[in-house]
């Protein structure tokens, strides 16, 4: 595992904030000749031979060695009025960004950075779009924080390799002035937010969520590319009123 850094404006450097952990690889002819070497007696306890292989990048690795030199670009979107299950979600769904190093021609994927989205690993039950309606189910606001990494990558000009809009427009995601069409929703394994560092050199991802200011950011540092993006539109061409209102009868409510 890679380590974690944070950027010091100060210095203009990178700060360790979690060391790396070497990886392992299974020797599986040297791990067979264990098992052979005991067959048919005793003991019948083989070790498996592994070697050790260490991070890609060292823990007292310096911005320049890896071509992070400044910031690339920083986004910010607000969730004003979202109830305390969805708080928490974004906070912990942000939370495994922070500090990620993305080698150069890497595709980062959403749904690999966040891992498991459930109840065993603490997401809280809220609302969430499924089957074209709101209800409620676990990980609600989830989706903030991919739209918010969604836009890092738009703006810093990055190739968009996998990206789907929400079934219909939430009003979380155009807070602040934002048009439509800047949202990503995500649901794994199906639905994936991904997309690819073309700077040619490393890029540090820098998470946070304040929820006292109902804010999800992402900076990337790196090395800046001599490229400008802009946004046109949005360009809409056909919107769909609401269906009419439904009343659902739910038995295990009381009348009333």
């Amino acid at each position: 595992r890679l380590p974690r850094f944070h950027w010091d404006e100060t210095t203009a450097d990178l700060v360790l904030v979690a060391p790396g952990e070497p990886g392992r690889h299974v020797e599986v002819e040297a791990t067979r000749d264990r098992v052979l070497a005991v067959a048919g007696g005793a003991p019948r306890t083989v070790i498996v031979a592994v070697t050790e292989i260490p991070p890609a990048v060292s823990d007292d690795a310096r911005g320049r060695d890896l071509g992070i030199r400044a910031l690339i670009v920083e986004q910010t979107s607000r969730y004003v009025g979202s109830p305390p299950e969805r708080i928490h979600n974004i906070g912990l769904a942000a939370a495994p960004f922070d500090g990620v190093l993305v080698p150069a021609d890497a595709v980062v994927s959403f749904n690999e950075g966040v891992g498991d989205i459930s109840a065993e690993t603490g997401y809280q039950e809220t609302k969430i779009i499924m089957d074209g309606a709101t209800q409620d189910g676990v990980g609600g606001g989830v989706c903030q924080v991919s739209t918010t990494l969604f836009r890092a990558a738009f703006y810093a000009g990055m190739p968009i390799v996998e990206r789907y809009a929400h079934g219909y427009r939430v009003p979380y995601y155009e807070q602040g002035g934002v048009p439509p069409g800047l949202d990503a929703t995500v649901f794994s394994p199906a639905v994936d937010l991904k997309f690819r560092n073309d700077t040619g050199a490393w890029v540090l991802i820098e998470s946070e969520s304040d929820a006292r200011k109902a804010t999800v950011t992402f900076r990337f540092y790196g090395t800046p590319v001599s490229r400008g993006v802009t946004l046109e539109g949005p360009t809409i061409g056909r919107q769909v009123p609401p269906p009419a209102p439904r009343i659902e009868v739910d038995p295990g409510l009381a009348p009333g």
